[in-house]
């Protein structure tokens, strides 16, 4: 994705969370493209903000596939890989 692409993703990606705060597959959407343009710390309170959606709502913890996701994004080594920083 290129920088704009990835700015149109992440604001389609939110805008499926304020529909949904449930969403996680536009959690993880948003997330990857906050990867994108480099901002980590907006990609973690996307889901952490979708977390407590989740925990609110049914009492549930995000599937383990958004799980990893935070947790690779939570490493520096991964972040490096992924971003290049």
């Amino acid at each position: 994705l290129r920088v704009d692409d990835a700015v149109r993703a992440i604001d389609f990606a939110l805008d499926a969370l304020e529909d949904d705060p449930c969403s996680e597959r536009a959690c993880r959407a948003a997330m990857s493209a906050y990867v994108r343009v480099k901002e980590r710390t907006q990609a973690l309170r996307t889901y952490e903000r979708c977390r407590r959606a989740i925990d609110e709502e049914m009492g549930l913890d995000p599937l383990p596939v958004t799980r990893r996701l935070y947790e690779d994004l939570l490493s520096d080594a991964t972040w490096q890989h992924l971003t290049g920083v």
